[in-house]
């Protein structure tokens, strides 16, 4: 116990513990139950009728010496990824057919696979109107498709940041989404889609610099969306990621709907979901503009890479000049410069 009073958890961090634990048992039976003699329980036996929500303490009491070592461990290498199982994206999945109308899109450069997924793809909101009966007599533009590249990108962010748990965290999902795509709460509209995703990147760096790191990642999540399951069904996965984008922001709003303070939040939910419906309205009939915002998106990609690299390789060379001055200068004379 005195392992986890002295490390900085939270109560959250606690109860995530517990979670974390149980899934883990949960998901391999087979390979707790070896570690255990005849006499001893496994850890869902030992967890059985414990809250996990309400009694971290008690899920901490009943795990074996070498199962606290083991998480003191991960605590003290802040590496507590070790602990979640990897969730797999639902939209890394695409048919054979596909593979061929990628090469010949100069999209060969990104890697398609067949990989079962840690969840089924979104079911696409049915309920959703024309675009002709949203617009009324206004023109739709055809710019509207940078504006669902900055969503998308929000999504797969945060959805990879959350490691799938969407159901879990439907209230903190919403409001990053709120805050990292501006299409969704500011009703900007992009021009292209480098504005598209550097303005997500931006909002992220303010409000959510943790996940920061996974702008290259979430790019290529961003392709993969964009070029669907199959060229039969090219619309799946940008209907699948709005439409769970709408049901995070219902939920959400459903959760805060008797909490008065919250008033700002539910009318920015409200917004949200209509802009969602319009984004489906859209994208049900512009359906080859995701094909061309696929390849830009790619191409994008590739120039952040090599900026990224260039950079590493700059701060590379940087460091080596620093250690090769530092290796000729005298000791005394060394002092005196880390002194000053």
């Amino acid at each position: 116990m005195d392992a986890l009073k002295d490390s900085d958890m939270s109560v959250e961090e606690k109860k995530r513990m517990g979670e974390m634990l149980q899934r883990l048992e949960i998901e391999n039976p087979a390979d707790s139950d070896d570690e255990y003699s005849d006499d001893e329980q496994s850890l869902a036996e030992r967890l059985q009728g414990v809250d996990l929500d309400a009694d971290p303490d008690v899920v901490w009491e009943r795990l074996t010496e070498s199962e606290r070592l083991e998480f003191a461990q991960i605590l003290k290498s802040e590496n507590l990824g070790m602990l979640v199982p990897s969730w797999k994206p639902w939209w890394m999945q695409h048919d054979a057919e596909l593979i061929e109308v990628v090469k010949q899109e100069g999209l060969d450069s990104i890697s398609l696979g067949s990989s079962q997924s840690s969840t089924s793809v979104p079911k696409a909101i049915s309920s959703i109107p024309k675009l002709s009966e949203i617009l009324k007599n206004n023109e739709p533009s055809p710019l509207v498709v940078y504006d669902i590249i900055n969503v998308i990108f929000s999504y797969s962010l945060l959805i990879r940041f959350y490691n799938g748990e969407v159901t879990e965290f439907t209230i903190e999902l919403a409001q990053h989404l709120l805050d990292i795509s501006q299409a969704l709460s500011a009703n900007k509209n992009y021009t292209s889609t480098e504005e598209a995703v550097h303005s997500a990147i931006e909002h992220v760096t303010k409000n959510l610099k943790e996940a920061g790191n996974q702008r290259l990642n979430c790019l290529q999540d961003v392709t993969h969306i964009l070029l669907g399951k199959s060229p039969s069904h090219p619309l799946d996965y940008v209907e699948g990621a709005l439409s769970d984008c709408w049901r995070i922001a219902s939920s959400a709003k459903k959760s805060v709907a008797k909490d008065s303070s919250q008033k700002q939040f539910q009318k920015q939910l409200f917004g949200c979901k209509k802009k969602l419906e319009f984004h489906l309205a859209w994208a049900a009939e512009f359906l080859e503009s995701f094909k061309i915002a696929a390849i830009e998106v790619q191409c994008l990609h590739r120039t952040l890479l090599q900026e990224e690299q260039l950079q590493r390789k700059v701060e590379s060379s940087f460091d080596t000049k620093i250690r090769k001055k530092h290796s000729e200068t005298k000791p005394s004379k060394l002092i005196e410069e880390i002194t000053k």
